[in-house]
């Protein structure tokens, strides 16, 4: 009645008789509630690109350090200031990838991710007060939410092992990639019109900490560790998962040793890390400074600042569920091997966006030309985010919570440089030292590309399940 994939049989047929009603399948609610933990998540990296704006907007003087403005207390903090501000949380992520794996798979994905998006919004509704005791105070504080944060990402991939069956993958887990892009849309489109309210800044950290604090109520109460732990899952779609979810399909239910060695002289990993420093290098420089590039090049207010920023990231989670869906679908119907649906966007597109980062740096005297650069930018790098974490389970389904926790923690160490660099060149060398940055970032990301297109893979690596790496319970 159930089958594996590598049975040879009809996925549509299967997925008709198991599945019904996909729609009120219990692992696309899981999907959807980790999509909307992400927005809380990427709400929390990006809130403040808008903030430090309405944070140090210079208007009347009121004495102490800091000003009455529209957008509330004011700061004078420079340029360097603002920067750890922006990057400290990012120093937090860094630190917590690796534990956070393995507290994933010592008390369960859903735990810990639950348990790092809580923790993040918590931060938020902290930060307003922190800032009263100073900038050190604020830093402190995103660098303790950048702790919370940094653990989720590995807890995804504990979840994934359980509640996605190899067929759908890609397109469960671009369902809840939506998640980065809407965060970052709501984080700076709806800032922008909190800050200009009259209660200024401090809403819009009020707001998304409540926000994502109810989440977790929800998530406690709605999502379950594993299939068989659902108290109302169908027996049709538990049966499936247990024959199709990569944790099930470990048979011999042993007990694994990290294959350290393998997996540090793996190029199809390594090469995989690479996409994943180019395409976060890209995206936190834009998602960090492409406001500040609106402020100081096109002097926008900041509604309209926020509102052109986050245009971007609606169009791109569109685009994240087509391309999932549409890699999934070319690779069960065998048009492609899975490692030709991989290479395809982490190859293909990372070449592209060269070409536009080279064109933006060309032309970076001309606003509109620029933005439009980086805009479309912003929308391809979504066709690649998917087909990363993506391919952490391709390589190996035993591993995977290694395996991001240590391209995650390589990649985060882009969101402490990359804004910090673009900061220091713009301000040694105004609106021309634009175009150094943008050439930095096509460097990245043609070097990637290629490095991807000669050792990228999507197959199950040998050392998945190496004899000499694995002892018996």
């Amino acid at each position: 009645m159930f089958c594996r994939k590598d049975e040879g049989c009809d996925y549509e047929e299967l997925e008709k008789r198991q599945t019904p009603c996909l729609c009120i399948s219990k692992r696309y609610i899981v999907a959807l509630m980790v999509s909307l933990g992400y927005v809380g998540i990427y709400t929390a990296r990006i809130q403040m690109s808008i903030g430090i704006i309405a944070m140090t907007t210079n208007n009347t003087h009121v004495g102490n350090g800091s000003s009455s403005s529209g957008y509330g207390t004011r700061f004078d903090w420079n340029l360097q200031v603002q920067g750890y501000v922006l990057t400290a949380i990012y120093w937090g992520t860094v630190i917590t990838q690796y534990p956070g794996g393995l507290l994933a798979k010592r008390f369960g994905g859903t735990v810990i991710f639950g348990l790092g998006v809580l923790g993040t919004a918590l931060c938020s509704l902290i930060i307003p007060w922190a800032s009263t005791w100073g900038v050190y105070a604020v830093i402190t504080i995103r660098f303790l939410q950048g702790t919370f944060d940094g653990v989720t990402t590995p807890a995804t991939m504990e979840i994934w092992t359980r509640w996605a069956p190899v067929q759908e993958k890609s397109q469960l887990v671009s369902l809840a990639s939506v998640g980065v892009y809407m965060g970052c849309f709501f984080g700076l489109f709806v800032s922008g019109l909190l800050a200009e309210t009259s209660l200024g800044w401090p809403l819009m950290f009020y707001f998304f900490g409540g926000v994502f604090v109810v989440w977790y109520l929800l998530w406690y109460i709605c999502i379950f560790e594993s299939p068989e732990s659902h108290t109302s899952i169908s027996t049709g779609e538990l049966e499936y998962l247990k024959n199709n979810a990569p944790h099930y399909l470990d048979i011999e239910k042993k007990s694994h040793k990290t294959p350290w060695f393998s997996i540090l002289t793996s190029m199809p990993y390594w090469s995989l890390v690479s996409v994943h420093f180019a395409i976060d290098w890209g995206l936190f420089m834009l998602m960090t400074d492409i406001s500040t590039f609106m402020d100081n090049a096109l002097h926008f207010e900041i509604k309209q600042n926020g509102l052109l920023a986050a245009l971007p990231y609606l169009f791109m989670s569109v685009m994240v569920v087509i391309t999932g869906r549409v890699a999934d679908w070319l690779i069960n119907r065998k048009i492609l091997t899975t490692t030709q649906a991989r290479k395809l966007p982490l190859c293909g597109v990372p070449l592209l966006m060269c070409i536009i980062m080279i064109t933006a740096g060309i032309y970076s005297q001309s606003a509109l030309i620029t933005v439009i650069c980086l805009s479309v930018t912003l929308i391809l790098q979504s066709a690649t985010w998917s087909g990363v974490i993506v391919n952490f389970l391709d390589l190996s389904p035993n591993y995977s919570t290694v395996l991001v926790a240590i391209s995650n923690a390589l990649a985060f160490l882009a969101g402490v440089v990359s804004p910090g660099l673009t900061g220091t060149l713009v301000n040694r060398g105004g609106r021309e030292a634009w175009s150094i940055v943008f050439y930095i970032c096509s460097g990245l990301y043609l070097v990637s590309s290629a490095l991807y297109g000669i050792f990228g893979s999507g197959k199950t690596q040998s050392w998945d399940s190496e004899t000499d790496a694995v002892c018996e319970e």
